[in-house]
């Protein structure tokens, strides 16, 4: 009987173990359900390089890589800004170049001009999917 109530009570424990535990780079940046907050990202131990590597990895998954592109609009750092510039210029994903797009959009370009303009030059050559990104994001940035 009492090692039926120790894996009774193991089993009750096991959640709150696991809301404890920080997850990893990888669990946190294949997780559908967990937003990329800079709290999240330095818990699981998500900084530039780290994201940087995994959304320029062309042998990863292309949710991974566009879930690092996403981080790196979190970290909003001067690096990553120019890592996303080179991945929503050449990447070989459009999917990952979207993200890239979004990002800068969303986070440099309402602050610096010369993002938006680096935009808008990347919407004359753009594949249908992500020149939709494009005139969306540089109609939102439109001043009213």
């Amino acid at each position: 009987m009492s090692a039926r109530v120790l894996v009774l009570l193991l089993a009750l424990a096991a959640p709150a173990m696991a809301a404890d535990a920080a997850p990893t780079a990888e669990l946190l940046l294949g997780a559908i359900d967990v937003p990329l907050t800079p709290e999240a990202l330095a818990a699981a131990g998500v900084d530039e390089a780290r994201a940087t590597a995994v959304a320029r990895d062309p042998a990863r998954r292309r949710y991974l890589r566009v879930r690092a592109a996403g981080a790196l609009g979190v970290l909003g750092t001067d690096g990553a800004r120019r890592t996303l510039e080179a991945l929503a210029a050449e990447d070989p994903d459009v999917e990952v170049r979207i993200q890239a797009v979004t990002a800068l959009a969303r986070v440099w370009a309402p602050r610096d001009p010369a993002v938006a303009e680096r935009l808008r030059a990347l919407h004359a050559g753009a594949p249908r999917a992500l020149g939709d990104v494009l005139a969306a994001e540089l109609a939102r940035l439109a001043p009213r």
